[in-house]
């Protein structure tokens, strides 16, 4: 009996280090096992940065196409031209612009002169105004000699005027010494206009207003509709 027990308890011993065995190598194959799924899902999570190569793009517009053998009415514009051609045809930003004007100080025939383009509510060039004063210094006698030359400049283009006259506004006019002391007291003004063409009507006037003696030169198209509630120029 006690030899029988010590058989049973001998085979006990080596069911317990078997059992002992078969669970270690189950631990590590189970952590074999996770080490190798961890990998696997590190492999598959994890994504190698893209590197994206950004491309700068310059928006640029696009000048309007005009013909440059187009025949011209007003310096380098045609009635009907819109604000942005007229903008290009300048080659430089107007002094003033708004919905309906753009305005250029320059200088014509020797003058600081302002050129005003006027456009209707279709965006159409219909009507352009020089402007030129005596602000700059300049006496009522040279004002008189530069309307004048304005006045040869534009017969020049549209042939002799129809009207070229010198308006008496007061009566007192014929006390002064010259016709430049009356336009500068504001006792006449001049007035001119030239033949009428199918495209362009033109007219120029120099008076005394507000203390200043200016001279406006106005061409109007005569194919290109003014808006409703033409500005008061």
């Amino acid at each position: 009996m006690k030899k029988y027990l010590m058989v049973i308890c001998a085979l006990m011993m080596c069911f317990a280090v078997a059992g002992c065995g078969n669970t270690e190598g189950t631990n590590k194959n189970n952590a074999n096992s996770s080490a190798a799924n961890e990998a696997t899902t590190s492999n598959a999570t994890t994504t190698k940065p893209e590197t994206t190569t950004k491309e700068e793009t310059t928006t640029t517009t696009a000048a309007p196409k005009i013909d440059p053998n187009r025949k011209t009415d007003i310096r380098k514009t045609c009635w009907g031209d819109s604000l942005e051609d007229v903008k290009s045809l300048e080659e430089k930003e107007p002094d003033v612009e708004s919905d309906n004007l753009i305005a250029y100080d320059t200088t014509v025939n020797g003058a600081p002169t302002t050129i005003c383009y006027y456009f209707n509510d279709f965006d159409q060039l219909y009507s352009i105004l020089y402007l030129t004063d005596d602000s700059k210094g300049a006496q009522a006698s040279q004002m008189i000699l530069r309307y004048n030359s304005f006045v040869d400049l534009i017969t020049e283009k549209y042939g002799s005027p129809t009207k070229n006259s010198k308006a008496v506004l007061n009566d007192l006019a014929k006390y002064c010494d010259s016709d430049a002391q009356a336009l500068n007291l504001g006792y006449i003004a001049y007035f001119t206009e030239w033949p009428y063409n199918s495209r362009t009507d033109a007219s120029m006037m120099m008076q005394n207003e507000n203390y200043s003696v200016g001279i406006t030169i106005r061409f109007k198209s005569n194919s290109v509709s003014e808006p409703a509630s033409d500005p008061d120029i």
